[in-house]
């Protein structure tokens, strides 16, 4: 796993949605924090691997404003844990943040309990997926967010989502792709590890770890003969986001580049399937 968080030169949305992850997997607190630095529309505002972390870091004013709070909501021998995580939240930050749950499956009693409080969404982490900030964004945005586990759940126990509710799944894109492809894709443009790196991960030569990042960028529409596959734009549901990487005409503030290659791949693999209710 990856341990650089380096951003992507980038151009800037009018506001960037800024993210506080609260999660004990480690793992699970690196892949999140990784996803959120490296979306051109997201920016980690920090992490808490503690729950009494928590309040120094909500009361930090180093921590900033806070647009999403990703709460992991897994304890097993305490389920009013995340309850009281988001009173904590709620009575320092007030109503401001947007709080979305994140778990390995879904619990019917604190299914039943957020419907009717001050959250924004519950989320399956292994169906979000590398689709976890289109998520966020759209948490930030005023939509209640989950997945189709949790969808499920409320159907069978006759319990009635929001109305603004989206269903998001991750992978669209990495269906397309071998398994290989897929590891590939995952190591280098998902994570961002060099060729080098990813021939040593997966004892192959660099030669090799070439070949397939062309053949993957070919698959995605992005090879260096095209400009992007001609219906990008339906893949990329958010509006800023579809111009500056399908048009690749949006300059960075930092570096005044265009968008390469990478970065449109990375925002192309993470984009989940997603519908209403």
């Amino acid at each position: 796993m990856p341990t650089s968080r380096r951003k992507t030169p980038q151009p800037q949305p009018a506001t960037l949605v800024r993210v506080l992850v609260i999660e004990d997997d480690p793992y699970a607190r690196d892949v999140m924090a990784l996803l959120l630095t490296r979306d051109w529309r997201t920016e980690l505002a920090g992490e808490v691997s503690r729950s009494q972390d928590l309040p120094a870091m909500l009361a930090d004013p180093n921590t900033g404003h806070v647009d999403v709070v990703l709460l992991d909501a897994e304890r097993p021998d305490d389920p009013d844990w995340p309850i009281r995580q988001a009173l904590a939240i709620r009575a320092v930050r007030g109503a401001g943040p947007a709080i979305v749950l994140t778990a390995t499956r879904p619990e019917v009693g604190l299914l039943q309990h957020i419907l009717t409080g001050q959250f924004r969404g519950y989320l399956l982490k292994s169906e979000i997926g590398y689709g976890l900030t289109w998520a966020v964004v759209r948490a930030a945005a005023g939509r209640w967010v989950t997945t189709p586990g949790v969808r499920d759940l409320s159907q069978h126990h006759k319990w009635h989502l929001p109305l603004s509710t989206l269903i998001l799944l991750g992978g669209r894109l990495l269906g397309e792709l071998s398994s290989r492809e897929q590891e590939v894709a995952r190591l280098g443009i998902v994570f961002g590890l060099t060729r080098s790196d990813i021939a040593n991960d997966l004892r192959l030569r660099p030669d090799e770890i070439g070949k397939l990042m062309s053949r993957i960028y070919r698959k995605l529409g992005l090879s260096d003969s095209t400009q992007g596959r001609t219906e990008l734009k339906a893949y990329l549901m958010d509006p800023w986001l579809r111009d500056s990487i399908a048009g690749g005409a949006v300059r960075s503030s930092r570096a005044g580049k265009r968008a390469n290659k990478a970065t449109k791949a990375f925002h192309l693999l993470t984009v989940p399937d997603e519908f209403e209710l």
